[in-house]
């Protein structure tokens, strides 16, 4: 053979076996063989098709699954099952259909849902395909008596078991609330439930007259009537409620106020990702609600990350809340802008024709841009978190490149996805059907829900992400620069801008810049005022010590009387006085440096700031006292030696002490401290007395087992001889140790079957308002009133009504006795925990005075002066106590008694009830 022929052969064979693998690829193995550019609108709902045409629609969407989905490949038990449950009910259905002359498209639609809902498998499903999707005409009577009872005569609840062997979904959790609070009012949903909406549909509800049947019919969603609150209120005034009734199904915060927060936006808000920068927290949030991966989103992604940059912003947030998906890619490239190298994705198989092709062990390189973000990263989820946004969850936290806040998400990460979309032929009803099977990344934790790291109500994700920003930048130092040690000296000009920023922070921030209240004007004059003066005075200086900055700053919040705006000093290396000894033994002194010590304090209060003077005399007169910055606050000299006069067995005795680190100091242990006691001739029951007292022996019961890992935080003990259980909460935090922890008290405390329990918030300084609401869940209430509030919003005041909170059960439903037990340095949230419980007659509150007051303000936020780095914590909220009948007091006791005591009067209240 010539060898230009053979060339020739050699060319000609080649194209024609890429021709070949071509046509090949195209109609055997492409998952996207066959698939129409354009889907149909389905025929109408009442349309009869022939016995032929229903068939051949049927036999259609039966060979879609068995052409293009996984399943039908699969080897494992699971995966055969539910191919041989889908075949014998295909095979079932076809027959029924085969029997009858004619069916219409809801029908079909009803049998098709059916079927494809066997495979519980949530991106395979059948749809109806309208040009606009219609509701029923008036949403007046669902706004005001919720849920109907019923439909056209059909139970709801039977609907929604119906509803539930129609739709296609991996995780039933957040289906029925979906279902009733909007799939019920689609016309196409109704369809689905047997229902000919042709004429309309009749909806019951149940009111305080009885059942009322409303009859409705199908308009455009523009169209529905969404009533104002003034035609509502007439309905309702219509149905024999009262005055009251309606003011609590219409509380004040139902007005046209626009959330502002104080910060900056990226974006716009009314398209699918956009994102605020939020000073009061130095924290940012990223809103997506669809994973759309597209220039636009690149954009909003890049601005994002240099604010945050620029911003200095050390912890940020995606909120995925009601994302439903869409493209994953929409992850890596968020990841793109972390300081990250490489990160996993899950596995996966793909269907190609009649091949499954696996993709294992699957390592992402990070193709960095320059931002390189390494602060800290959450993601918000809930229920209707689903698909691509699911999987944005699970790389971040199975990555470990951040935490999820929330309510697990509405899909498993291993499951069936990316879908095919077609239309039957005839009906033109819609389908989706997968191509791929999902594996999660982290394997040992396959057949999981994305779970969160901070569980709660979804809607509180936000603000839990806010107060753990806040908690980082209150705890961690790298957020925060060191406050310039006390001897450092400012300029005139460097200390004159510290003094500005206080009041510029007072009038960005604070409520109390906007009320208008007469109390409220008295106290921003106040503070205008003295902080006129006091500036006078510090441009007289050339020079002023951070000390004298520090204290003159502190006169000036004190008189807000606000408890939570203060100044505090940011010092790692923390000092104090060099040994304890005589402190522990005689606690405090009766002079520092020959001044009285109630002098000291005199001077102590004039300086801080505060609601209750309780909590301040406790602070003063415990170890607080010893460390360099109280002392120095009082203008002890603390350069040389600190000399502690003290009351002792033998007289005053002059102690002189060295100011150390705290790096430095060793801790007494109980041996030294008994032995120091033999030295000072205290007898031997003086001493178990005081060795009781320091190492709270008498707080322990030895016949009692304590649960929980981390008696820092929370724990409990359940004393089934006297039928209680004790959960002690020494700081509010709600997050997942906390609810685990509460979770497991409540079941020992059923299990026991125990009718007495107590939360014990002796020493609780406060954190999240919530975890009352944490603590509610768990008993026999349907609702309860939360604090009010005003949030400062910029340069408005948002009212935000705490009446009729319904409550989110769990299903335990306690309905024992409830006892609060507190103490003067029961603060803060602590406050608002045993307010709640005594103002909505929950339970009792045994013990001492709260040490603020219910009508305060709070909601920290916090900065840091720009020269001097002083921290300043400052309020941006006002609550308002549920019970106004009490006006500006404390939470006083039920059972007042010494906070040592609490334990004893329980058990004798226990005991006599």
């Amino acid at each position: 053979m010539k060898k230009s022929n053979l060339i020739i052969l050699i060319v000609s064979t080649t194209l024609i076996l890429g021709l070949l693998g071509t046509l090949l690829w195209f109609q055997c193995f492409n998952p996207y063989r066959g698939l129409p550019e354009h889907i149909d609108y389905s025929l109408s709902y009442q349309t009869l098709l022939s016995t032929e045409e229903a068939l051949d629609d049927f036999d259609f969407a039966f060979d879609m699954v068995k052409s293009r989905h996984p399943i039908w490949l699969e080897k494992n038990a699971k995966a055969k099952e539910l191919k041989q449950s889908f075949i014998a009910l295909y095979k079932e259905k076809r027959e029924a259909l085969s029997q009858k002359e004619e069916i219409s498209v809801s029908e079909l639609y009803q049998e098709l849902s059916e079927l494809y809902a066997i495979l519980g498998d949530g991106h395979t499903s059948i749809s109806y395909n309208t040009r606009e999707e219609l509701y029923i005409d008036d949403l007046s009577y669902t706004n005001l008596f919720g849920t109907p009872v019923s439909i056209n005569g059909t139970d709801v609840n039977e609907l929604y078991e119906l509803y539930l062997t129609r739709i296609s979904y991996e995780v039933e959790s957040p289906i029925k609330n979906e279902f009733l609070s909007a799939e019920i009012y689609k016309q196409s949903v109704l369809e689905l439930l047997g229902f000919d909406t042709s004429n309309g549909i009749t909806f019951a509800y149940n009111t305080k007259i009885g059942i009322e049947e409303k009859n409705h019919k199908f308009v455009q969603e523009t169209k529905v009537v969404n009533p104002p609150a003034s035609f509502l209120k007439n309905i309702l005034r219509s149905h024999g409620y009262t005055e009251a009734e309606i003011e609590e199904k219409f509380p004040q915060q139902l007005t046209d106020y626009i959330n502002k927060l104080n910060g900056k936006t990226g974006g716009n808000p009314n398209n699918f990702v956009w994102y605020e920068i939020i000073y009061d927290y130095k924290a940012a949030i990223l809103y997506l609600s669809q994973c759309i991966y597209d220039d636009y989103y690149k954009a909003i992604l890049k601005s994002f990350f240099a604010d945050v940059k620029a911003e200095n912003i050390q912890n940020i947030a995606v909120d995925l809340r009601g994302n439903g998906g869409g493209n994953s890619y929409v992850a890596n490239e968020f990841i793109k802008h972390l300081d990250v190298d490489s990160y996993n994705s899950w596995d996966t198989d793909i269907r190609f024709g009649p091949i499954l092709k696996s993709y294992r062990n699957n390592t992402c390189k990070n193709d960095k841009y320059p931002t390189n973000y390494s602060g800290n990263v959450y993601v918000l989820t809930n229920t209707k978190t689903y698909s691509a946004a699911m999987d944005f969850a699970m790389l971040i936290k199975d990555n470990n490149l951040g935490k999820v806040i929330g309510e697990p998400s509405s899909n498993k990460p291993s499951s069936y996805g990316d879908i095919l979309i077609n239309n039957v032929p005839n009906s033109k009803l819609g389908i989706t059907v997968s191509y791929k099977k999902w594996y999660r990344i982290d394997k040992t934790k396959n057949d999981e829900l994305i779970q969160p790291d901070i569980p709660c109500d979804s809607s509180n994700a936000a603000s839990n992400f806010l107060m753990k920003a806040q908690m980082d930048g209150l705890t961690d130092g790298s957020l925060f620069q060191e406050t310039l040690h006390l001897t450092t000296l400012l300029t005139r000009e460097q200390a004159l801008e510290d003094f500005d920023f206080a009041l510029k922070s007072l009038k960005d921030k604070h409520p109390v810049w906007l009320e208008n209240t007469e109390k409220g004007k008295n106290l921003k004059q106040d503070f205008i005022d003295l902080h006129e003066a006091k500036r006078k005075n510090l441009s007289e200086k050339d020079n002023v010590s951070v000390l004298e900055l520090y204290i003159q700053l502190s006169e000036l919040y004190a008189i807000l009387e606000d408890g939570h705006t203060r100044v505090s000093s940011n010092n790692i290396n923390l000092r104090a006085i060099d040994d304890f000894y005589h402190f522990i033994a005689y606690g405090t002194p009766t002079a520092i440096n020959g001044i009285d010590i109630n002098e000291l304090y005199q001077l102590f209060l004039k300086r801080n700031s505060y609601e209750v003077e309780s909590i301040m005399k406790n602070m003063f007169f415990s170890k607080s006292l010893c460390s360099e910055v109280v002392l120095a606050f009082v203008d002890i000299d603390t350069s040389k030696e600190v000399v502690f006069t003290y009351k002792t067995k033998n007289g005053l005795k002059d102690v002189s002490h060295q100011i150390v680190s705290l790096d430095d100091f060793v801790e007494p242990s109980e041996d030294d401290i008994k032995l120091f006691l033999e030295n000072e001739g205290f007898s031997e029951t003086e001493i178990e007395n005081k060795l009781n007292q320091i190492f709270q022996k008498e707080a322990q019961k030895d016949d009692l087992e304590i649960f929980g890992d981390n008696p820092d935080l929370c724990w409990y003990k359940i004393d089934t001889k006297n039928n209680v259980g004790i959960f002690t909460y020494n700081q509010c935090i709600n997050d997942d140790f906390f609810q685990k922890t509460l979770k497991d008290f409540f079941a020992d405390v059923i299990s026991e079957n125990i009718t007495n329990i107590a939360v014990d918030l002796r020493e609780n300084t406060g954190g999240d308002g919530d975890v009352v609401v944490e603590f509610i869940k768990y008993l026999n209430i349907e609702s309860y009133d939360k604090v009010s509030e005003e949030h400062r919003k910029g340069g408005t005041l948002q009212y935000i009504s705490g009446k009729n909170q319904k409550n989110i059960s769990n299903g335990t439903n306690y309905s024992g006795n409830v006892y609060v037990l507190t103490s003067p340095t029961t603060y803060s949230a602590a406050m608002i925990f045993s307010q709640v419980i005594q103002d909505n007659n929950i339970g009792k509150i045994i013990g001492e005075a709260s040490s603020n007051k219910p009508n305060c303000y709070t909601g920290v936020s916090s900065d840091q002066f720009p020269n001097s780095k002083i921290k300043l914590s400052i309020s941006t909220q006002i609550h308002h106590r549920i019970d106004q009948s009490k006006g500006d007091s404390l939470v006083e006791p039920d059972f007042p008694c010494e906070s040592s005591q609490v334990i004893n009067v329980l058990y004798d209240i226990i005991q006599n009830n």
